[in-house]
């Protein structure tokens, strides 16, 4: 009679259990050293190994080579523990039997020593499905058994067991297994039975499985099934899901913005009969897995071989960390609103499009050198072009445009040869000499008075031209000030611009 693979490999000895190493090192040691709790709690998702050790306990301490850590396998208290035919190991589903009177039984058959074993052993499994009644009843028990009695509880959901009843018991949560020790055991698997199949494949159903060892050889049944032992075509679309190769060239077609192509793609996965949810988890997770190449973090993408992830590294520099954790953050919100929305095409479709319209983002630090740089680069281009305009400006034949007109003096005293008087104001320039040719009858001292109130006028027209200069001058620098920053203001707009493109638009809030 054909057994699944779920049964047929269950672990028979602490050592084929797989991705539990603390747990198995802890009951091993207390087996080995005569320690063996009066009562155990396993906690854990399902498929990770709770009821398989809580058996390999039971033969380990029921063995008629033990106690030891590795039950034989083939006496009558291994066989009979392993086919699950033992009187004195009572398997009991709490889901079935919650109600206090189940309790009731167990409690009026615990004081009888076993028939044969040497320990009387109740496993029960979703323990947490019993009522309070049925709680309350064993914790007397359950506190203080008879020497020759042992309960194993399992359970998925610990936080609904009572705290009187967890104070009772050594408590111990299994882990998820690892998506690669899941892999290699199918390998294992695949090799025993003579199966052939591509590792890409064996990875799509050890990712499937979500920890579970259980759900991957499950799985693994219904592909045997489909394809027989030669597995090479892509088993995907048999367990509902959008082949790899898709979902890669759709987020492809995202990254480029790519609307056409990317609505293509939507219809031809949603007219495929995918589980849109589902597709929208695989996509989630294949954007995680860039993010982490993103991030040099290779090492943590389990779910993937080599081959796939190195497909990924060109998709990976197309886009900022930032915006790969808005696209996750984006589906993650979908598939929230997914149960609330009566048409999933189009919760496909609209979910594409915020995914392709989220705006590009760049890292601060990096923007900053760039608008430093292009400043840098425009002013120096700037204050260049100034430079060769003044030289052009200057640089002209009439010599007579760079010296300032003389002041002109009256024609009389052109003839005057003496210095003037040393006592000149001090605004005068006493340092001119004049040659004033001798006239006839001509008073000297008066001409030297009427010398210097020239000299005076002329200073102070001079001294009147220089202001207006120095006025004009300021009036000038204002204005290239003004200028200059206009320059800077253009200079910084253009630099923005030219990074973040020419669609941008400035808002000025001082405006009504």
């Amino acid at each position: 009679m054909y057994q699944v693979l779920a049964r047929k490999y269950r672990p028979k000895i602490f050592d084929e259990i797989a991705g539990q190493d603390n747990i198995v090192q802890t009951l091993k040691n207390a087996v080995i050293h005569d320690r063996i709790a009066h009562a155990y709690i396993f906690s854990g998702t399902r498929g990770v190994g709770k009821t398989s050790i809580a058996r390999i306990l039971a033969k380990s301490i029921n063995c008629e080579n033990g106690p030891t850590i590795n039950p034989c396998g083939v006496c009558s208290a291994c066989v009979q523990i392993q086919n699950g035919s033992s009187v004195d190991v009572i398997e009991i589903d709490g889901a079935s039997n919650t109600g206090v009177d189940a309790i009731r039984d167990l409690k009026e058959n615990i004081i009888y020593l076993p028939q044969s074993f040497k320990y009387k052993i109740y496993i029960i499994d979703e323990v947490h499905m019993l009522s309070n009644s049925a709680f309350n009843a064993l914790l007397k028990t359950l506190e203080e058994p008879p020497a020759h009695a042992k309960f194993i509880f399992a359970t998925t959901e610990l936080h609904k067991v009572p705290e009187t009843i967890l104070s009772r018991c050594q408590r111990f949560n299994f882990k998820r297994i690892p998506t690669d020790i899941i892999y290699r055991k199918l390998k294992e698997i695949a090799a025993a039975e003579d199966i052939s199949v591509t590792d890409e494949n064996l990875m799509i159903m050890a990712s499937l499985a979500d920890g579970s060892v259980r759900d991957s050889l499950t799985t693994f049944d219904t592909i045997i099934s489909y394809f027989g032992k030669d597995i090479k075509e892509d088993v995907s679309p048999v367990l509902g899901l959008t082949v790899k190769a898709t979902i890669i060239e759709l987020i492809g077609a995202i990254f480029k913005k790519d609307y056409e192509s990317s609505i293509r793609l939507a219809k031809e996965i949603y007219d495929s009969g995918a589980d849109i949810r589902q597709f929208m988890k695989q996509l989630a997770f294949h954007i995680r897995n860039i993010l982490m190449i993103k991030l040099k973090y290779k090492d943590m993408i389990n779910d993937m071989t080599d081959e796939e992830i190195n497909a990924l590294i060109p998709l990976a520099e197309q886009k900022h960390s930032e915006e790969l954790l808005d696209m996750i953050d984006i589906l993650l919100n979908s598939d929230a609103k997914y149960q609330k929305i009566s048409s999933p095409s189009l919760m496909l479709e609209l979910t594409l499009f915020r995914l392709i319209n989220i705006p590009s983002k760049h890292n601060v630090t990096e923007l900053v050198n760039k608008i430093d740089k292009f400043i840098s680069l425009k002013t120096n281009q700037a204050e260049n072009t100034k430079i060769e305009g003044k030289t052009n400006k200057f640089n002209v034949n009439d010599g007579a445009a760079l010296t300032p007109p003389a002041p002109a003096f009256d024609a009389s005293f052109a003839r005057m040869e003496t210095p003037p008087k040393t006592g000149a104001p001090a605004n005068t320039h006493a340092d001119r000499q004049v040659k004033i040719a001798p006239k006839d009858n001509y008073n000297m001292s008066a001409a030297s008075d009427e010398l210097f109130a020239h000299w005076g006028k002329i200073d102070e027209k001079l001294a009147q031209e220089n202001d207006g200069q120095e006025t004009n001058a300021l009036m000038d620098d204002g204005i290239k000030a003004n200028e200059a920053e206009k320059i800077d203001e253009s200079i910084i707009m253009e630099s923005i611009k030219d990074i973040f493109g020419k669609d941008i638009e400035r808002i000025d809030k001082t405006k009504k």
